[in-house]
């Protein structure tokens, strides 16, 4: 099954190491960004995600 998570913000990290990650099936996809504007992050998972399906020619 196919996961996003959010890792935990702690003081301790710095921005670069915050984000999100999403699994899908054997591959992880990290998306580590400060985003600006009208772009989120769950936006940037999905095209991530998209792309990897249909880019994806080792199944």
């Amino acid at each position: 099954m196919d996961t996003v998570t959010k890792e935990p913000k702690s003081p301790a990290l710095e921005p670069s190491e915050q984000g999100y990650q999403l699994t899908i099936g054997r591959d992880t996809i990290r998306v580590v960004s400060v985003f600006s504007g009208t772009r989120t992050a769950s936006e940037a998972i999905h095209e991530a995600a998209v792309k990897k399906i249909l880019y994806d020619t080792s199944s």
